[in-house]
């Protein structure tokens, strides 16, 4: 891709936009003012290139046609710095010309079907077969896209394109040299996916494309041989594995077309949408060694994502300051990062039973153990209750000690006045 005519233009000036506004607090404000004149929610260009370089450049395009009107607006207006200038001059007319825009919408559609098939393929849950699909129907829509436009394509692909958005677009009559950027790029990736996926079509990963219900003929005719080499083929490259799983490896071949006979009978018209969830279910006492090879063949990962996720997964669980984590505390971090559900998904009242009930100490979950707990109405009535009784109290004892205060002190006066006397 970074061979083909315009894609080096459209990368460059995407970091050159991003960079633009992101080290320029001024301009990155002028850019709002011109979103608010516009009435339109101010979207940033965002960065290109880096590990997940497909989901970035197609984000940086994706917000690059959201804000086109204001960043073209302001673009060609900055003129309150030299370099500045110079700048945004030469990124408004990379980003004006109307190769650059078809280009540039051709380029969103296919790192949008790129998209789709890397996070297929970096799924937990995607199969061989599942791989192998999504790997043929991207393959087949980028071929499709040499002769007919995508969905974003088809928005601006016109012979008389001569503005995009309110701006006039440069270079109208340059077509040819687009269909031929066009053609060479959907050629160099197809050709590259089919190189780089060509062992898909031979040995175990083309057999185990039996295990896509999806894959299987409609007709009894074509079912009746379906997968007998597949299954074979299976069967000798997984030989050490099965006998040490116990699985009799004579009987797969014959449980295999039994097992195709029984689908089809019960399953003709629905056929494509089972799962081998509820084959195991109800068939897996019929026919246990059949769909033990099954089960290995689904555990076949299609990708090392998983293993780079939880690479990832361990330096933010053990950090510098949890450097003394043993490995079986590491060991448990990891295993609820990875296989837990999502927030939205979980449902923590297991956990808090279990919580409840594991305790040694009995567990008081309706103590507030932060603060005072909140005293209920009577308590707070009974409370004054109390005291304006003790007020009363307190009112009466000052009397009564006033009272006997002015008793004593005239016993007190008198008698020091006899003593005086005498």
């Amino acid at each position: 891709m970074k061979t083909t005519p315009y894609f080096a233009d459209i990368s460059d000036t995407l970091f050159m936009l991003y960079t633009f506004y992101k080290n320029s607090p001024l301009q990155r404000g002028m850019l709002k003012r011109s979103y608010d004149s516009l009435a339109q929610r101010p979207v940033m260009p965002t960065r290109v290139g880096g590990t997940r370089w497909i989901t970035h450049k197609l984000l940086a395009l994706n917000n690059l046609w959201k804000g086109y009107t204001a960043i073209t607006t302001h673009l060609s207006q900055v003129d309150n710095d030299p370099k500045a200038k110079g700048k945004a001059q030469k990124i408004l007319k990379t980003i004006t010309r109307r190769n650059i825009v078809l280009f540039a919408h051709l380029l969103t559609d296919v790192l949008g079907c790129l998209s789709k098939l890397s996070l297929t393929l970096q799924a937990d849950t995607t199969t061989v077969a599942e791989a192998y699909e999504a790997i043929e129907h991207t393959t087949d829509m980028l071929r499709k896209y040499k002769t007919r436009p995508g969905p974003k394509l088809r928005e601006v692909i016109n012979e008389d394109l001569s503005e995009f958005c309110g701006q006039k677009l440069s270079n109208i009559g340059a077509n040819a040299n687009f269909q031929a950027s066009r053609e060479r790029l959907l050629d160099s990736l197809t050709d590259t996916l089919t190189g780089r996926f060509q062992d898909v079509e031979v040995g175990v990963l083309k057999a185990a494309r039996i295990t896509s219900f999806k894959d299987w003929p409609l007709d009894m005719e074509s079912m009746e041989e379906f997968g007998d080499e597949h299954v074979a083929t299976l069967v000798d490259h997984f030989k050490p594995i099965l006998i040490s799983a116990g699985v009799n490896i004579a009987e797969t071949e014959t449980e295999w077309c039994a097992m195709k006979k029984t689908l089809y009978n019960n399953h003709q018209n629905a056929l494509g949408k089972l799962c081998w969830a509820v084959v195991n279910s109800s068939l897996k006492s019929k026919y246990p060694n059949i769909l033990d090879l099954v089960d290995l063949v689904l555990t076949l990962p299609t990708s090392s994502a998983v293993c780079e996720r939880g690479f990832s997964i361990m330096k933010r669980v053990k950090t510098d300051w949890r450097s003394k984590l043993t490995a079986n505390t590491l060991s448990d971090l990891l295993v609820i990062s990875i296989h837990s559900p999502s927030i939205e998904e979980f449902d923590p009242l297991e956990a808090i039973h279990m919580w409840n009930n594991k305790s040694v100490v009995g567990r008081r979950p309706d103590t507030n153990p932060y603060g005072p707990r909140e005293r209920a109405a009577d308590e707070d009535s009974d409370s004054e209750q109390d005291s304006d009784s003790d007020s009363e109290t307190n009112i009466s004892v000052d009397v009564n000690v006033v009272l006997i205060s002015e008793e004593v002190t005239p016993v007190t006066t008198s008698t020091t006045a006899a003593v005086l006397c005498s």
